[in-house]
């Protein structure tokens, strides 16, 4: 798929060479196959030797998406995915929100939180973000709500309840999302105690 497989069936030769070019594109969007670690077993290997910054043995194939559509995209470029939300708290994630926070500028992450976007039993995220620049960049971020509903207008509901958060405050070994008065509050207990 788009030069993640080596022999990708259903996608023309002129396609497939379009996106192995790199840096091609002002904006990419994609809703990245859900299809778990354990259903890709024998893909590990390929995709390993493709050296992929974010690869891990036990990672979704969605990953992998994220890290080829920033190559794909221009400086400044733009990439809005829905996947799964895993790769937020999953240990295997820990490469993926590294590469996030390094490579690009996060400018939106939408968590439903275990609101069903589509019929299949996936906690969904979307994800907006900049090839480039981190510096200084503030992320926001909106944590979908029990009173969420499908009859909620979702841009109405992100102005009134997102939050911004500095990029460079966020864990790679989690992305938790708070106001700043949470984050320090957690900071702290992290100090204090001991990780189970």
């Amino acid at each position: 798929m788009f030069g993640i497989f080596p022999s990708d069936r259903g996608v023309s030769a002129s396609a497939d060479g379009v996106f192995r070019d790199k840096g091609s594109f002002d904006i990419v969007i994609a809703n990245p196959p859900y299809i778990r670690q354990e259903d890709i077993k024998e893909l590990k290997p390929l995709l390993q030797s493709q050296r992929y910054e974010v690869f891990n043995s036990t990672s979704d194939i969605y990953t992998y998406f994220y890290e080829k559509g920033w190559q794909v995209l221009k400086q400044d470029g733009l990439l809005c995915f829905i996947s799964s939300n895993k790769w937020m708290r999953a240990k295997y994630g820990e490469k993926l929100r590294r590469f996030f926070k390094e490579k690009t500028a996060l400018k939106q992450i939408i968590d439903f939180n275990g609101y069903k976007v589509f019929d299949a039993t996936v906690d969904t995220n979307i994800l907006l973000f900049q090839k480039g620049e981190t510096t200084s960049n503030v992320i926001n971020i909106l944590n979908i709500q029990p009173d969420f509903t499908k009859d909620t207008d979702i841009n109405r509901y992100f102005e009134g309840h997102k939050l911004g958060m500095k990029q460079s405050a966020m864990d790679t070994k989690c992305f938790t999302f708070g106001n700043a008065a949470v984050m320090e509050l957690k900071a702290k207990i992290e100090k204090a105690g001991v990780p189970l």
